[in-house]
């Protein structure tokens, strides 16, 4: 999704940051109904890193890279005030690009700022754009120097794209800091530090799902082909999770989260090391198969449970079938990683 100026949907209810409210506390699961809760939440915790970190679909290293390369070139002074554009395809961008004390700063504002790539995909974009580049004869250039040390902002955001007029992708922000320190090698863009913090709201066709962040900090490295990436992650990352009925607000303590897009085009992802659920309590995960995410459930892997009462295991198979007890005996088995066939925070 590194498209210039925008990447991304199609007409599905906003959806909200996630979470639970103070106010609205989540009741605190026990038992089977604890595990059940815990694995219903991990697969949404998987599908939020793919909304996150996936340089070639949804991820959110990807839209501030096409924006900042869009903004960086609305200006071809060093320093310049804000002119308004028009954009290829129809609307109007407008931006300044200014550099002191060592740093660079581009601003860009899209107002239906419209783009057409060779595949014929229409992006528009609305909204504003702050980046902050730790280093400076950028502005008039043609991008973000690759491994410059950044801070994004994005204010008020949306992105639409369509294909043959057939709206299939729509992200959104409220207000959204991310701050990169990127590192040389590995195959990912998303090599180095990564910290998050606001909301983040991705849908598409059988996809939506809504992200709150407050001090989230990836530490990732990659490697292989196809491109494996390997993710420390630790914060809190509030969800909401319309498709399976859930909201949950998750606080990672050193997770560590792989993830990888497969030659069949599904995302694979393991979640391994400890984590606290807000209607779960402290959970421990381990997964032995990886988790190869489509539609509900998982259509296969592997993941071991530990609550504060119980280990557990959960087969995925366009579904779920439980082991409590992990004593290899199957004791329940559902059709759907949500509420429509388990008990899930919300």
């Amino acid at each position: 999704m590194s498209r210039c100026v925008v990447s991304m949907v199609f007409a599905l209810a906003l959806v909200g940051c996630g979470g639970s409210s103070d106010d609205q506390a989540q009741v605190v699961r026990e038992g089977e109904e604890a595990v059940q809760a815990a694995v219903s939440a991990s697969v949404s915790i998987a599908t939020a890193f793919e909304a996150l970190v996936d340089p070639a679909g949804t991820g959110i290293r990807g839209v501030f890279a096409g924006l900042a390369a869009s903004g960086n070139r609305s200006t071809s002074n060093q320093s310049a005030r804000a002119v308004e554009q028009p954009c290829p395809a129809g609307g109007f961008v407008d931006g300044d690009c200014r550099e002191s004390g060592g740093r660079t700063v581009v601003r860009s504002v899209s107002r239906g700022c419209a783009v057409v790539d060779e595949f014929g995909v229409r992006t528009v974009a609305d909204g504003e754009l702050v980046a902050t580049i730790d280093l400076i004869d950028v502005c008039g250039g043609p991008g973000i120097p690759r491994g410059a040390p950044a801070t994004f902002e994005l204010r008020d955001y949306s992105e639409e794209s369509s294909l043959d007029g057939q709206a299939f992708l729509r992200i959104e922000a409220g207000r959204l800091v991310q701050r990169v320190v990127p590192e040389g090698g590995g195959c990912s863009p998303n090599q180095g530090l990564t910290s998050l913090d606001g909301d983040y709201r991705v849908l598409a066709p059988g996809f939506a799902i809504g992200l709150g962040m407050s001090g989230l900090v990836l530490d990732t490295d990659s490697a292989g082909s196809p491109c494996t990436e390997s993710i420390v992650a630790s914060g809190r990352l509030q969800i909401d999770d319309p498709g399976r009925g859930a909201r949950l607000v998750a606080d990672l303590d050193d997770l560590r989260v792989g993830y990888r897009r497969g030659f069949d085009g599904a995302a694979e992802v393991t979640l391994d090391g400890r984590g606290s659920i807000d209607c779960v309590g402290e959970v421990e995960l381990s997964t032995t198969v990886e988790l190869a995410l489509f539609g509900s459930c998982p259509f296969q892997g592997e993941l071991g449970i530990e609550t504060r009462e119980q280990v557990a295991e959960a087969v995925f198979s366009d579904g779920v079938a439980f082991d409590y007890g992990a004593n290899g005996s199957i004791d329940f088995e559902a059709d759907f990683c949500g509420s429509e066939s388990l008990t899930v925070c919300r």
